[in-house]
């Protein structure tokens, strides 16, 4: 009688046990690969600790803020190891794979989201990422946000003021961090050549909650528009101006080839390739046929766009890998 309740209540709770047992184990593997990857802090990581720590001098850099201020209120508050520098790396990943799984189970079936979340888990470049201080991890966690709270509003689901305004505030707070400001651009052109999403941004009943999201997109986004007309480094840094001056084609056309289809491990730009193994590459070849086959869908749009507008951002800079993940994550779903 014991076992029937046993295996009643495992089969009943079944996907939420594995999709805990999926986050208990990504947070393994990444304190596991912060506290003993080979070689200390690489110099993307002492670039940005620099950074973190100016912010308590001088002026301060709101670029990457999120993270920047996260890292100095966590040094503060336990002292400096390798460990502390990369716990603010570590939380942002693991709200970036809640936020993925979230964007999964309304997109798909659970046992198709399981096996997906299994594969993104122990995917060596997203753990690598986690465990890297950069914030480099926030194209992660921004990408799978902005698309949850866009899937909520769509799907109408039950509060949609409080969905909207989570989505202009994730939008405002992405706009910190250089070249979000293409990718919202993108999207929201996505969304007004789309039928069902222009008419839901459009139509009359929903002027007031918008009106609602933008004011508090203004309150988000006030800072960083300030700063910006004052220091001009600030936009070149936004805006990826000051990535052209080392622009290289050839190279970076390079250095993309073996981030996503070279087939032996290496170490490109202080960060592991090929990023997926040849079968997961597969399978997102099929996921890109589908998606063309099922092109009229505001989920198609919404990733060819981002498809489209991150690869000029990868040629410029080829090392901003994580813009990518998150699409590529959904195509192999």
């Amino acid at each position: 009688m014991n076992q029937k309740a046993i295996n009643s209540f495992i089969y009943k709770w079944r996907y939420a046990i594995g999709y805990t047992v999926l986050v208990i184990i990504f947070a393994v593997a990444i304190a596991l690969a912060g506290l003993y990857a080979p070689g200390g802090l690489t110099q993307s990581e002492i670039n940005t600790l620099a950074i973190t720590n100016s912010l308590s001098k001088d002026s301060v850099n709101l670029v990457n803020i999120p993270f920047h201020g996260l890292q100095l209120l966590v040094l503060k508050l336990l002292g400096v190891s390798v460990l502390t520098i990369k716990i603010p790396a570590m939380i942002f990943a693991i709200a970036s794979i809640v936020a993925i799984f979230f964007l999964l189970k309304r997109w798909f079936k659970p046992n198709i989201t399981i096996l997906s979340m299994l594969i993104m888990a122990t995917t060596s470049q997203l753990i690598f990422l986690a465990q890297s201080a950069t914030p480099q991890i926030l194209y992660v966690l921004y990408s799978a946000i902005i698309i949850v709270f866009s899937s909520l509003i769509l799907q109408k689901a039950q509060r949609p003021l409080l969905w909207k305004i989570l989505l202009a505030v994730s939008v405002g707070i992405s706009l910190y961090t250089p070249f979000f400001i293409y990718i919202n651009t993108c999207l929201f052109i996505a969304a007004l050549i789309h039928p069902r999403t222009r008419y839901h941004i459009l139509r009359k009943s929903q002027r007031i909650n918008w009106l609602i999201a933008l004011c508090a997109f203004a309150l988000v986004v006030a800072p960083i528009v300030y700063v910006s007309l004052s220091n001009i480094d600030v936009i070149s840094q936004l805006i990826g101006l000051n990535h052209l001056n080392s622009f290289d084609p050839l190279g970076s056309i390079k250095t993309l080839f073996q981030t996503y289809f070279w087939a032996s491990p290496i170490l490109v730009n202080d960060q592991i390739a090929p990023i997926f193994d040849f079968a997961s590459v597969f399978i997102i070849i099929l996921g890109g046929i589908t998606l063309f086959m099922n092109r009229y869908t505001a989920r198609s749009y919404v990733i060819t766009a981002w498809l489209i507008i991150t690869l000029p951002i990868l040629l410029i800079n080829p090392g901003y890998v994580a813009v990518i993940m998150v699409p590529l994550f959904i195509l192999l779903t």
